[in-house]
């Protein structure tokens, strides 16, 4: 009898760099491990926003200048994820109701 605890589900973090600062980055680690194991963590906004993330084992993904481009790449990778890999839950980081439209297409799909 195997009595080794079950493996805890892999999450996708995204978050929202511009609308978050880089002082919560502990917070949101630790909300993401109640759910399961934070195996891709990235953050999203112009390069000023989103440094010091990676200090937090986030992959920094800078964006081009544009209004809504970081969230426009949030939610482009966020349905990569979950449709081409398969990813099951995605946690999606953020101060604002921008990505409300993401989470409903996501629950649609039967992620979480």
């Amino acid at each position: 009898m195997d009595l080794s605890p079950a493996p805890r589900p892999a999450i996708a973090v995204l978050v929202d760099g511009e609308n978050l600062s880089k002082d919560l980055a502990p917070e949101v680690l630790k909300a993401a491990r109640a759910l399961g194991d934070p195996q891709v963590r990235r953050v999203y906004g112009n390069l000023n926003a989103v440094a010091g993330w990676e200090e937090h084992g986030f992959r920094l993904c800078p964006t081009r200048p544009g209004k809504n481009a970081a969230d426009m790449l949030l939610c482009v990778e966020a349905l990569v994820l979950a449709l081409r890999d398969g990813q099951a839950t995605l946690m999606i980081a953020s101060s604002d109701r921008d990505f409300s439209y993401l989470a409903e297409q996501l629950r649609e799909l039967g992620k979480q």
